[in-house]
């Protein structure tokens, strides 16, 4: 089935995995994009874009989505293609802000 002009479903936002329900979990920022293409790797964060050579993670593309939240966490989406199918990987860092530190990031767009 090919779907187009299909709309963003508002309703689903990524959510910060370590904030509780109480906290402010759905306010997250996108500060960085990168992906390997086979040593290939193009970054884009608030700076702009970025073409360099490293090494590859595995045998095909990998993905890598890097948020902040507004609570101070931030964590990463991490997809890799291998072999026709696709792994996902969620994963916070466990180096948070302390209570009251000013938070500092870069989104990617930002009106």
């Amino acid at each position: 089935m090919i779907l187009r002009n299909q709309t963003m479903d508002l309703e689903q936002p990524v959510l910060c995995p370590g904030c509780s329900a109480d906290e402010g979990l759905h306010y997250v920022h996108p500060t960085t994009v990168q992906v390997n293409r086979g040593g290939e790797i193009t970054t884009v964060d608030h700076k702009g874009t970025c073409i360099a050579r490293g090494a590859p993670v595995m045998r095909g593309a990998n993905i890598v989505i890097l948020f902040a939240c507004e609570q101070g966490h931030t964590f990463r989406q991490e997809f890799q293609f291998h072999k026709g199918a696709t792994y996902f990987l969620e994963e916070l860092d466990e180096a948070a802000l302390a209570p009251g530190e000013p938070l500092e990031f870069g989104t990617l767009w930002r009106d």
